[in-house]
């Protein structure tokens, strides 16, 4: 059996992006040229990204819209997991490993599956299987 897919929790696991979304909104105002307040952070704490669009233009005047100050802020993030190397530095190779010990795992596996009939089969390298009902 070929592995067709698998599922990740990426992010605190294969990347580490916990310190771009502790400076997000400070770099985001200090990108467009605002010096962030001491309480930003705790500010932004439970905002949506929207929500903290409007806090942007009601607490520091940014003029651009909220579409636009979410696209910016965005494209910061996309910049970091894009460019930051993470993935290829430790995520990748990590990935890479781990998809290589699923499959020699499964490779190699001589166990016994145990069927919801409550029949056997032991699985062969063929990728045919062979019944070892009791009788």
């Amino acid at each position: 059996m070929k592995i067709r897919g698998a599922v990740f929790d990426v992010d605190g696991t294969l990347l580490n992006s916990l310190s771009v979304w502790d400076t997000i909104g400070e770099d985001y105002l200090r990108s467009l040229g605002y010096e962030p307040g001491e309480n930003l952070k705790e500010a932004l704490k439970n905002m949506s990204l929207y929500q903290a669009a409007c806090y942007y233009q009601r607490e520091y005047g940014v003029t651009l819209s909220t579409d636009e100050i979410m696209n910016g802020v965005n494209a910061m993030l996309e910049r970091f997991y894009r460019h930051a190397g993470f993935m290829r530095q430790t995520g990748g190779t990590t990935l890479c490993r781990l998809i290589k010990i699923m499959q020699r795992r499964y490779d190699n596996e001589d166990s016994i599956i145990n069927r919801r009939d409550g029949s056997q089969r032991r699985r062969r390298d063929s990728g045919r299987s062979e019944n070892h009902d009791h009788e």
